[in-house]
């Protein structure tokens, strides 16, 4: 099983979603961004350095989501979410094709990857508490 981390990193009451680029397996498809650990690595240091990796921008860990684990036809999965923020930068793709800031209202609309909808589909409530309280307290 491998272990991968994502970030639903929060910016006023909205979320970030990713596209994958051509050739990334699962093609084309949005996630949130993230990767696999290291071996020894805590999930709480993969996430912080990912994000570094693939968005040049530096995050503090919100609140921990529940993990999803996915069987993909070539390699099995458990995806650690993170609800995030950014705290330092400005994001640069450096992994992905695309990124788009999704509203409580367009969860469902990107063609997600799997692992990502299960995300998605099992932290739901969470997720929506977390954009309600920014869109009451923006500067939080």
């Amino acid at each position: 099983m491998i272990r991968v981390t994502c970030a639903i990193i929060i910016r006023k009451n909205k979320i970030l979603a990713t596209k994958r680029t051509h050739g990334d397996h699962p093609e084309e498809l949005w996630e949130f961004p993230g990767g696999k650990a290291e071996p020894g690595e805590s999930l709480e240091n993969c996430i912080i350095r990912e994000i570094h990796e693939e968005l040049n921008v530096h995050i503090r860990i919100i609140h921990t989501l529940t993990a999803v684990t996915h069987h993909y036809p070539e390699k099995s999965i458990t995806l650690f979410p993170f609800l995030c923020r950014i705290v330092a930068g400005n994001i640069h793709l450096t992994e992905h094709a695309d990124s788009r800031w999704l509203g409580s209202d367009e969860l469902f609309l990107p063609e997600w990857a799997a692992a990502d909808l299960q995300v998605v589909k099992n932290n739901i409530d969470s997720i929506n508490n977390f954009l309600q309280k920014k869109k009451a307290n923006p500067s939080s």
